[in-house]
């Protein structure tokens, strides 16, 4: 029988729970859980598991747990549904922006060149003065009879990689196999030679969402540089990519001066959820007024770990950013990336974030962002950057107690201990590394390593070494 209090209608988005988007758990405020497992328990024994026709739902509106649940199913509802959302008026024609182009932009955008070079004979290859090890030279020599350096018709298939920081220091391998074996050692000086003039005698084509408009690149022999549509790579990298981005009304919550949120307000604004609920119902074609002052101090009063998290989201994307969801019991689901405790804050700071630059990213089902211009997210991700930096310059505690991190006593051991075992090649290799995050700003680095050369101890103490000038302290 009916519960004689039953609602005559419920409302659609009472069906809206982990069930049916996993997202929600990110929407759901400060009060519904310390963990997406009590987020999405509390979502269904207090609301959404309610039957309406045989429970006693006087007042069920009116419970808090219910109230927080609406919030977030209202914005989920509003997402599947395909609401259309208010445009943003245009105040300003607005104002330049510039992004600073990695030197790697143009390699990947070329992407790996094949060529092709006649073949040679096994017993030619080990007289032509390839450098190999010993070891490399007695594993050729029991092969013998199995020669891997001549393809089907006597030709050899190579690859031409474009120089990381100058295009012009290509790198010549084999084209990788499921087979063993060593990409670069089996070559000549002659064949990279041979390789390397090939790929410059042709023009490529470029895919880069970086690189707008721009169309094809080219060695110029005279000037011995590689060309982007008849300009000189150096040119590009000196000029970058210069945009032009309307400005756009700011969110009530914008404070006058954009340069004076405190961590104590930034932490009210990620609680507010007329915030999160505006910025997620409007769009826009521009950004708002002194957008990147207000974003380096969003950045900067945020905990510091939130605001990693968002930059390791934002970084190397450039369709759609998906944070990660957690499983139905609120537990890692083994797919992806974990979801993390806490990662609701990352996501309502991505939201607000969205605010500023609408033109850059806008939320979609959460906790996912579709991204409108990659070449705005580069640079809104550069000013996160810079509030990290600030609020970890100018909070020595970050908001812990503990010791900083070139303070610890297990990883200064393990610092000392590696820096005297580490070979030459891993040492260049974290010195390079360095050198790139201080010269060109760059978001992440590619460490190639064959087997057993160590990639691990490496990349773990680059990471301490990092942590140690951009690091907040540790308990």
């Amino acid at each position: 029988l009916r519960a004689e209090r039953g609602p005559d209608v419920m409302p659609l988005c009472h069906i809206v729970d982990q069930h049916t988007f996993r997202g929600i758990g990110h929407l759901l405020g400060e009060d519904s859980g310390g963990s997406f497992a009590d987020r999405f328990r509390m979502l269904f024994e207090k609301c959404t598991g309610c039957n309406p026709r045989l429970a006693d739902l006087s007042g069920f509106e009116s419970r808090p747990e219910v109230s927080l649940a609406r919030f977030a199913q209202g914005l989920c509802l509003n997402m599947a549904l395909q609401q259309s959302r208010k445009v943003l008026p245009v105040i300003s024609e607005g104002v330049h922006v510039n992004l600073e182009l990695d030197t790697g932009v143009l390699p990947a955008a070329v992407g790996p060149l094949p060529v092709t070079l006649a073949g040679r004979k096994p017993k030619e290859a080990e007289t032509e003065g390839s450098q190999k090890s010993k070891k490399r030279k007695k594993e050729d020599a029991e092969k013998v009879d199995k020669p891997q350096v001549v393809g089907k018709r006597g030709k050899r298939d190579l690859l031409v990689l474009l120089g990381l920081r100058c295009p012009e220091d290509e790198v010549v391998m084999q084209k990788p196999v499921r087979a063993t074996r060593d990409l670069f050692g089996e070559l000549t000086d002659q064949e990279r030679a041979a390789a390397v003039q090939q790929a410059r005698s042709q023009s490529h084509r470029l895919q880069s969402p970086l690189l707008p408009g721009l169309k094809t690149a080219s060695f110029n022999g005279q000037v011995g540089q590689w060309m982007v549509d008849g300009q000189t790579w150096t040119k590009l990298l000196k000029d970058g990519v210069k945009l032009k981005v309307p400005l756009v009304s700011s969110p009530f919550w914008c404070p006058a001066s954009k340069c004076c949120l405190t961590p104590e307000r930034m932490a009210q604004l990620l609680r507010d959820d007329a915030a999160v609920a505006e910025a997620m119902n409007v769009t826009g074609v521009g950004m708002v007024p002194e957008a990147q002052q207000l974003v380096i101090s969003m950045s900067s009063a945020v905990p510091h770990g939130t605001s990693l998290r968002a930059v390791a989201l934002l970084r190397q994307q450039y369709s759609t950013i998906a944070m990660p969801t957690p499983s139905l019991q609120g537990t890692a689901d083994g797919v992806g990336l974990a979801a993390y405790e806490g990662d609701w804050w990352v996501y309502r700071f991505l939201v607000l974030i969205s605010r500023v630059m609408p033109v850059a990213l806008r939320p979609s089902m959460p906790p996912n962002f579709q991204v409108l211009n990659p070449i705005l997210l580069r640079i809104l991700e550069k000013w996160i950057m810079e509030g990290v930096q600030q609020g970890t310059s100018s909070s020595p505690q970050g908001g812990l107690e503990g010791s900083h991190w070139k303070d610890q006593k297990l990883w200064k051991e393990m610092e000392s201990h590696a820096s005297l075992k580490l070979m030459e090649h891993q040492r260049e290799a974290i010195d390079r590394m360095m050198e790139r995050d201080q010269e060109l700003k760059c978001g992440g680095h590619f460490l190639i390593m064959d087997t057993g050369h160590g990639k691990t101890v490496t990349s773990l103490l680059y990471a301490y070494r990092w942590l140690c000038l951009h690091g907040r302290n540790v308990a």
